[in-house]
Formats: C-alpha cells, structure tokens, sequence
C-alpha cells in the first residue's frame, strides 16, 4: 500500500509537471533534473511492486508491474525480466535479454552495468553455456565496475566455491579414464582404480589451489555488508579449519604433499588477513565452532583460534564468559589447556579495568553451579531445598557483572553495515544481583533443580539445572534453530506469516550438565489433555490400557500388526480429541482465537520439519509445551537427536508427532490445509541454506558427544580429529536436505512430494500402532 501510495504521487507529480507547459531558459535545467529524479524514483516503485507479486506467485501482476518499469527505468526493469523467464524455464530469453542489455550499457551506466553483468554470470554458470575461465572474469568484472558492492565479491567467492565443490567431487571418484596410447583405440579409453593416499592429495591440491580466492572474495563482501553473512562467515570458517587440518597431515607425512605450483600457505594468509581486518563483532555468531576447534592439530591454526577468541573473550566478557569458561574447566586435559590460555590471554587485555572480575568470578560460579547440578544426595521424599543452606558458596556470590544467562542476552544482534557500528548485546541486559533461597528438585529421574536469578533489573528468572545429559546437543539445536530463524526473516512468505521458532538459552558447563532457561506461559500438551480427559470423565486407566496392549504385543507377524493397529483404533475413538476446548477456553474473542489456532498450526509445521531435518525423536506429550497466551508450541529435550529414535528398544516409526488431538486442533482443513503449505515453506528454506545449517551443526564433527564415545572408542574428546559418527550424522541430514527419504527410495523428491510423504507417515495407522505404548499414539 505505500509504495502504490508513492507511485500515485509521482504520476500526480509528473502530470503537473507537464501541465505548467514548457518551463523559462532558467528554470529548464531545474525542471529536467526533477522529472528525471521522478522517472527514478517511480521505477523503483514499480520494480519494487514488481518484486512483491513475484515472491506472493503473482507473475501476472508482476509483469504489469514491469511493464510499467520500462516506461521510467527499463535497465533496472530488464534484470527482473530476466530473473522472472528464468525461474519459468525461457533460459535462452533470460541469457539473451542480459546480454542484449550488457552490449547496451557497455559504455553507460556502470552500476546498472554490474547488476546486469552480475545476473549474467550467475545464470551462464548455472546454464553451464560458457567455460568457467570466461564466467570468472564477468564475476571479476562486476567487483571492478563497484568494487564497494557486497554483492558482487560474494557471488565471486561463491563461484570459487563452487568451482571447490567440483574438483572435490572430482577427486572423490574411485575410478579416472585412461587415454588409449595406441592408433584406433583412443575412443576406448581405459579405466584405473584410484587409490586412498591419491584421492586425499588431489582433495587437498582442490583447497589449495580454490580456497585461497574463495576466503578473499567472501572475506571483501563482509567487509562491505552483513546481508550474506549467515551462510558466508561460517562457510568460511569450515572450509578454513577443514583445510588447516589436511595441512597438518601432510606436514606429518600422514598425506602426501600438494603439487608444486600450489601455494599451501595462501588459504591460511588469506584468513589471518580476515580475522584481522575484519571487526570483532561479526565472529560472533561462529563462536561456538571456533570454541569446537581450540585443539586443533595445527599450531598456526590454534594460535589464529586462541587470537581470535581471546580478543572476543576481552570484547564481550559479560556473555562470552558462558561459552569460553568451562572449556577453562574441562575435564580433557588439553582442552583445558588451550581453555586456560584463552583466558589468560584476554585476562591481560583487560588488566586495569574492572571488567576483569568478570573472568575472575565466572571461574567461581561455574565451579559451584556444577556442584548444584550434580549434586545426587538430595533425598528423593524432598521437593525443595535451602539454596543458602545446601550450597551457601553460591548463594554469597552477589551482585555480579556477568549477564544472566537468558537466550535474549547470549545472542548477539544480526551485523549490520559491515558490522562495526553498534553494539551487538543491549547495553542494559540484566546482570546476577543475587539467587533465590528456594531450590524446587524436579521428580524426574534426572532430579534436575530450579534454581531462581534475581536480575538486576529486579526481575526472577528460573532456570533448570539439568545433571547427566550431555546439553551440548541441545546448544546446538538452538544454534540450528536461531539461525532457520534468520532464515526465514530473508523470505518474504515466511516473514508474512510470521514464522519463527520459540528458542531459549542452554548453557553446557560441562560435558554433562547445564543451565536450561525456563520459559514462563508454557504448559506441557500432556497436561492440557489430561486435564480434559478429567473434566469430560473421560476412562483413561494406565493399567486397563496395559492389560490391553500386552496380549496383543505379544503377538508375531501380521496378527500382530493388525491387531496393534485396531487397538489404536478402538483407543482413538474411545478418547477422541479435545485439545481444541482448550484453545475455545483461553481465547474467548473469535479473532483471538483465530490467531492463536493459527500460530499453533504454524509453529507444529516448522517445528516438525526442522525436526525431520536432525531426526528429533521422543516427541511424547511432556517434550512438547504449548504459549498459554499465543497457542504457538515450543519443543524441550532434544536427547533424542540424529534419529537416534530408530535405536529405542521400540523404535519410532514416525518422521514428527502428528497424531489426532494436533490435527483436530488445526481445524477443518487438519493437516491438509495451512499445515501442509506452512511445511513446504519451511522445507523449502531448509533445503536452499543446506549448506549454512550443515555448517552450524558441524561444530559436533570437533565436540564429540558422550554417547558417540561410548558407541565408538575411537572418538576424540579433545576435538583434534573428525568425529567418524559426526560425520555419519551429517550425511544423513544431508540427504534429507537434498530431498531424499531412504524409506521411499533415492531419487530425491520435489519439496511438495516430500512434505507429502512425511504427513502420511506421520499420520499412518500403522506407524503410529508401532510406537511405544506411553508415546501414546492414539492421543
């Protein structure tokens, strides 16, 4: 509405212009200029609208919109035009029309001239109509035509990248041809069997002859802007520490060395180049990969890391303090080591300031909140304990500078302008004035403590503190889960239907344990149906549902197939639906109630999908909490990552909880409606930044988990070497990302086709007859 606002006050404006007739000899030059700025500005109105219609599928109304773009800026308007016959398969109109244009603007407007060029390149790339050589040297061009443009040095090291890509999938072949050495045979080449030692040189003159120009080409684009940040700085970063590691090996003798005209060195001065020149702030969102990789085997490369994280250490101590200090108390002795010198080494940045407590304190309270958590002498008849009296150390350590360690406070604001301006925490984020005296053990088997942080901005925060469960899986969930969120901010539908996922803060402070935020206004599913259950003196008996199931679970082979599945049957309609009642109870007011059942329907969509993506499991009705205010949905306890379900002694049939109280809660339509279309969406944003999610979960690949060490006893705890079960995990979720289901086949499906599967087999009787009896299924 307000860019159609503006396109009617430009026409009322050039129509008046013309209406005062031709202007006097002084005046001429002034009028000129005004309709000229007009012409401008009312073509970007329209390229603007133009661009709307195209991302809410409108083709039509973005092709009027053009249509009226080429009557004030028709440079600017043949881009889109491009864009629009490409994304409809007229590749040979896109191509020709931007060189047609190219040709035009040769010896004019040299901006329009790069974003023309620039589209060239892309699309001849992905046509494959030209040598790479030629694609290069448009890419270099448009870097040369504006050299300030973030756009044109990231689609340059993109194209590096993908030029790595290729050669690595290259020297990844376990067979090459051979050319025939004898006349008339040179059609029938021969084949020779790769060996290991000759696939790892070739992958290694692959990064040193591609990475080089690919960090310096990402590394002038952040520089100059942050919209490619979130996939470019962790690419970077993975590719960087990646290639250090195969330096390291050939520097051993483990591999052999790389052809002579390579210079190995250039990736690594290249990096050097950019963690100096590039401003603090925007390391930021890598910190929990660059924490993953402190014991690297190579030194240069740990000395860069230990640099890098002890400047950000001295920056930003009040939160950075959560993610650096317990690998200074780490049980793995070398990561202890490397920890420690970190601290040191930011401890003397700050010598003289009063920031430093900060470091000196945080060493203290990690100490005693992993004596809070791991403390197993709790009585199990007790519900709450004297924090002042059980552990008075802690409850003395008042009025501290370190931030409460909220989701809010920890995530750093998204860079903006090359990220020097502006300070990426709030100023005013609530620091530990002091703890709440009563400690509340949970009756879980864990025995997990709420223990209250009182703010200094005089608010509670409760926080869960959580023994024997490795929170390191749940970190980086929130990491996955805070970056698809970025994501879905850049896609106009998305933002459209305010999609997002509820995150709160987990803070590992040790292998072990950690601190869980406790988020206020959620309501565990399981509580809300129960309580209905009640209310509607529905018969729901444990015991009467076992002496059921029993019988029938012991049956063999399609008996007992059929007869689980008739059970949840008869289960599903003895206990039908009621979570719908409580959404007609909470939000009284028709609108209200609309928005909340939309936003549940929304957020059980995105959730599912970014759950089938990482093989989330146990999705029984107490990991699920639903916003008593919003109706949106948050999911809790993420042990049962990397379909480690499948490993259950029931294993789990179903890709994410879709069963019938959820359906019916949706609405008419079920899971058929907005669902479905709210999946796709998601999917689809998870599939187009594969790359920048594998990146964010790769940190495991250097931070082993304690189950991948007990499964597999020749996993790393320091983090020097790739974790073998790391990297199964992320082949998987890779294949998922690409579209492919291993249950359905390995021809990867279009989103749509995925999206389909999945919601049958998560709805299918049968599955669902499968799970666990207590996953209640028929719920």
């Amino acid at each position: 509405p307000v860019i159609a606002l503006r396109v009617c006050l430009g026409h009322e404006l050039l129509a008046r212009l013309d209406g005062f007739g031709e202007a006097p000899p002084s005046q001429a030059a002034a009028a000129g200029r005004l309709r000229g700025e007009l012409h401008r500005k009312l073509g970007g109105c329209w390229l603007r609208l133009a661009k709307s219609a195209r991302a809410a599928g409108n083709t039509e109304s973005a092709g009027n919109a053009l249509a009226q773009a080429r009557l004030h800026d028709s440079t600017l308007a043949t881009v889109q035009c491009a864009e629009m016959d490409w994304a409809a398969g007229r590749a040979h109109d896109a191509l020709s029309r931007l060189r047609q244009q190219c040709a035009k603007l040769e010896t004019d407007a040299q901006g329009a001239l790069a974003e023309s060029l620039l589209l060239l390149a892309r699309l001849t790339g992905e046509a494959g109509e030209r040598e790479a050589a030629e694609v290069q040297r448009m890419h270099v061009r448009v870097t040369e035509l504006r050299p300030t443009w973030e756009d044109g040095h990231f689609w340059l090291g993109s194209f590096h990248d993908r030029q790595l890509r290729l050669a690595l999938d290259a020297a990844s072949r376990d067979q090459v041809e051979v050319p025939a050495k004898t006349p008339g045979a040179m059609s029938c080449p021969s084949k020779r069997i790769v060996g290991g030692k000759e696939k790892a040189r070739k992958k290694f003159d692959a990064h040193a002859a591609h990475l080089g120009p690919i960090i310096r080409s990402y590394g002038q684009a952040l520089r100059r802007g942050s919209m490619h940040a979130p996939s470019a700085l962790p690419r970077v970063v993975t590719l960087w520490l990646d290639y250090a590691d195969q330096l390291a090996r050939v520097e051993a003798g483990e591999l052999p060395a790389a052809e002579a005209q390579h210079n190995v060195r250039a990736p690594e001065d290249a990096m050097a180049e950019l963690i100096k020149g590039l401003p603090l702030r925007s390391w930021l969102p890598c910190v929990a990969q660059l924490v993953s990789r402190t014991c690297h085997r190579h030194q240069r490369t740990r000395d860069m890391l230990l640099l890098l994280l002890s400047r950000l250490l001295a920056e930003y101590p009040q939160q950075l303090v959560w993610a650096v200090m317990p690998v200074a108390l780490a049980k793995v002795s070398e990561r202890k080591q490397t920890g420690e010198k970190i601290v040191t080494a930011a401890k003397q940045r700050l010598l003289g300031t009063p920031i430093l407590e900060v470091l000196r304190s945080s060493h203290k309270l990690i100490e005693q909140l992993r004596k809070v958590c791991n403390d197993e002498a709790i009585d199990k008849a007790i519900k709450k304990v004297s924090l002042k009296t059980r552990w008075p150390a802690l409850h003395r350590m008042t009025n501290l500078s370190l931030v409460v360690p909220l989701y809010s406070n920890l995530t750093p604001a998204e860079v903006d302008g090359g990220g020097a301006a502006g300070s990426p925490f709030s100023p005013n984020a609530p620091t530990i004035a002091s703890w709440g005296d009563s400690v509340e053990v949970m009756g879980s088997l864990q025995r997990p403590k709420k223990v209250a942080i009182l703010g200094s901005d005089g608010v509670k925060y409760d926080f869960l503190c959580k023994p024997k469960d490795d929170l390191r899986k749940d970190a980086r969930m929130m990491d996955f889960m805070t970056t698809v969120n970025r994501l879905l901010q850049k896609s106009s539908n998305c933002r459209r239907r305010r999609l997002a996922v509820q995150c709160y803060a987990v803070t590992p402070i040790d292998t072990e344990c950690g601190l869980i935020e406790w988020v206020p206004h959620m309501v565990q599913l399981r509580s809300v149906i129960k309580g209905y259950w009640d209310v509607l003196k529905m018969g729901f008996s444990h015991s009467a549902i076992k002496a059921r199931y029993n019988p029938v679970a012991q049956q063999q082979g399609s008996r007992r197939r059929q007869g689980l599945a008739e059970l949840i049957r008869q289960l599903m309609g003895e206990l039908p639906p009621v979570l719908q009642h409580w959404f007609v109870e909470k939000f009284g007011e028709p609108s209200s109630w609309f928005e909340a059942r939309l936003a549940f329907t929304r957020s059980m969509a995105l959730m599912s999908m970014i759950g089938f993506a990482v093989g989330l499991g146990d999705r029984h009705l107490e990991n699920i909490l639903i916003h008593s205010t919003s109706g949106s949905i948050m999911h809790v306890d993420f042990a049962c990552l990397f379909d480690q379900g499948l490993n259950l002694a029931t294993p789990e049939q179903v890709p994410f909880r879709l069963t019938q109280n959820l359906v019916h809660a949706m609405g008419m339509s079920g899971a058929e409606g907005v669902f479905q279309r709210v999946s796709e969406l998601a999917l689809e944003q998870l599939r187009e930044n594969r790359e920048a999610l594998l990146n964010v979960l790769s940190t495991m690949r250097h931070d082993p988990l304690v189950e991948w060490r007990r499964r597999n006893a020749k996993e790393d705890a320091s983090g020097r070497s790739n974790s073998e079960e790391a990297e199964k995990e992320l082949a998987k979720i890779d294949l998922k990302l690409r579209g492919v289901l291993q249950a359905h086949g390995t021809m990867p499906l279009s989103v749509q086709g995925q999206v389909q599967h999945l919601i049958n087999d998560a709805t299918n009787i049968y599955n669902l007859s499968q799970m666990y009896v207590w996953w209640m299924p028929w719920c």
